[in-house]
This record gives C-alpha cells, sequence and structure tokens, in this order.
C-alpha cells in the first residue's frame, strides 16, 4: 500500500479499538462497519453592499427591508436607526445587526456626521435564519465581549478594502471566509443567549424547514426563469398557493412554515428577490437605466422606476446617485 495514504489521520483514532476493526468476527452487517461523515452543505451564499461611507448631518438610508440580514459598525460619529417605529442611537464602536424582513430607516441628525461600516449577508440555510431571526439583541455596544468578537471580524473586511486594483477571486474567497468567521460567531452568540435565559425558543421540526426551503427554491426558480427570458416578473402572475401544493403540502400549512423560517410571506420574498436584482444592476455604472428595466422584464424605463420607488420612495437615478 501507498506509505502516503498511511499518512492520513485516522477518523476513529478517538474512538474505541472495536470502532476500526476491518472484520469482527460474528458480527451483524450493520455491526462490521463503522463510519464517520460530515453533511453535505448546499447553500445559496451572497455577500453584498459591503461599504464604508461618510456622511453628514441630514444624510438618510431609505427605508428598507432585505432578503439577507444587515451588519454594521459605526466608525465614527452617530447614527440613529428606527425599527417599527422605535429610535436606537448608535455611537462609535457600536454593531447593530438588522433581521431579514425587517424595515429599517438608518439616518443621522448629529453635528459631527456619520461614518460607518454595512455589509448585508444573505445564507439560503434555514437553520441558520431561524437561529438569528429568534435572536432578541439587535445591538452590540462597543466595549462589551461580543462586540470585541464582532469587531476582530469585521476589522478583516476593512483592512481588504482596495483604490487602486481589481478585486482577484483570491480576495472573494478571504471575504467569504471572513462571513463563515462572522456566522460562526453569530450562531454562538444566539446559543449562549438561549442557555442563560429560561423558557426555551420555539421548535421547528425539520420537515417543517425542509418544505420552506423547497418553496424559497420554487420562488428562486420561477425568478431565475423570468429573469433570463427578460420576462417581466409578476408578483400577480405567480400562483403561490398552487406553487406551495405542487410540493405536496397545503397553502396553509407552506404560508405558516415559510413565514416561520424566512420572517416574511412567499410574495414579500419574491419581491424581496426583484429588489435585491434592481439594486445589483444599479450598482453596475455601464448599465444604463434603459438597460435595466429591459433585463428585468420592463417595456419602459417608467414603469421599472415607479415600480423601484414604491420599493424604496427614491429612484433608480436617485439611488444610483447616493451609491
Amino acid at each position: 500500500m501507498d506509505s502516503a495514504i498511511n499518512d492520513y489521520p485516522n477518523p476513529f483514532s478517538h474512538a474505541s479499538p472495536a470502532a476500526y476493526n476491518k472484520r469482527p468476527v460474528n458480527k451483524t452487517s450493520s455491526e462490521q462497519s463503522a463510519y464517520q461523515w460530515l453533511p453535505s452543505i448546499d447553500w445559496n451564499i451572497k455577500f453584498y453592499g459591503g461599504h464604508v461611507q461618510q456622511v453628514g448631518k441630514g444624510w438618510s438610508a431609505p427605508l428598507e427591508a432585505h432578503i439577507g440580514f444587515e451588519i454594521l459598525l459605526v466608525l465614527a460619529g452617530r447614527q440613529a436607526t428606527t425599527i417599527y417605529g422605535r429610535q436606537f442611537e448608535l455611537t462609535q464602536g457600536d454593531i447593530i445587526i438588522i433581521p431579514s424582513g425587517i424595515e429599517h430607516l438608518n439616518h443621522c441628525e448629529h453635528n459631527d456626521g456619520l461614518t460607518y461600516f454595512c455589509a448585508h449577508f444573505h445564507i439560503d440555510d434555514p437553520l441558520f435564519r431561524i437561529q438569528l431571526l429568534r435572536q432578541q439583541q439587535l445591538i452590540y455596544r462597543n466595549g462589551t465581549e461580543p462586540n470585541k468578537q464582532l469587531q476582530l471580524i469585521i476589522n478583516k473586511w476593512l483592512e481588504m478594502f482596495k483604490t487602486e486594483h481589481a478585486y482577484t477571486s483570491t480576495d472573494h474567497f478571504q471575504m467569504q471566509m471572513v462571513l463563515f468567521e462572522l456566522c460562526v460567531a453569530l450562531t454562538r452568540l444566539v446559543e449562549q443567549s438561549e442557555t442563560s435565559t429560561s423558557g426555551g425558543t420555539r421548535y421547528l421540526a425539520p420537515t417543517a424547514i425542509h418544505y420552506a426551503k423547497m418553496i424559497a427554491e420554487r420562488l428562486k426558480l420561477y425568478f431565475n426563469q423570468h429573469a433570463a427570458s427578460q420576462n417581466e416578473i409578476s408578483l400577480a402572475d405567480l400562483k403561490v398557493e398552487a406553487l406551495i401544493e405542487s410540493i405536496g403540502i397545503s397553502s396553509g400549512y407552506g404560508l405558516e412554515v415559510f413565514r416561520s423560517v424566512y420572517g416574511i410571506s412567499p410574495r414579500k420574498y419574491l419581491s424581496e428577490l426583484k429588489l435585491q436584482e434592481a439594486k445589483a444592476l444599479i450598482q453596475q455604472a455601464h448599465l444604463s437605466l434603459t438597460d435595466i428595466a429591459e433585463r428585468l422584464g420592463y417595456s419602459h424605463l417608467s414603469h421599472f422606476s415607479r415600480q423601484f420607488k414604491r420599493w424604496t420612495g427614491i429612484s433608480p437615478l436617485e439611488y444610483r446617485e447616493q451609491l
């Protein structure tokens, strides 16, 4: 046998000797083999909108909600974030994590202005989303231990900004590695929070999570098919109940488990897919707004502009100018 093969660590070295006997005598077939495995991972991962910006008094971002989660670190000055009519004040070093589907408004009314880092991330894993959605803490104040952990991770992104050269594939992989570090840290914070509080959290059966993910995959397929054909992705044309029933469950149950996992309705989820695609295209400066409208299936730029303004409160041109 090739000696190089023997150099690999034995995955059962921590187990008892019986765990890796090759041919145990008088054992059933199920007992004759012992093995360990890692789970399959099939995620859609997105990291987008990462930027540092300096703004003055009176600045305000559009009222919006995302499919993904938003993380924001105040680098200098003060920021106010309004969520469901409640205003949170953030000062230098504070971090806020805004969950998926939550409408929020970031603004600055402080005389000294504001400098901040912000990024959005989306990992289409139901268990991860459930963990973050049930986390009650939004703000991690500067100086606390969780804040220190998160700042160490965010600083890795801050060190990656380039001003002269294009980002390479290596850069992209490194950014994604930092994203995974962040996700590990967040899930651990959620677990620590749950063990320190009584009463527990609502349990969702694996089958419910599975069906919610299936519905999300069907919605993305519907979106991608229409986007590829450059036909308008119409919410009115989508029969959500029929889509849910096509996977073998009742529409009522499907709507309930989808909202439990993703925090929004299937129609809102599809609307968010459209909005995020529109925003991603607008950020590509070489594309005209007319080209973007055509790619999204709108016959006229005016139709796209009206819809975008319904989503964000500003026109596509105003959004591009803000960027």
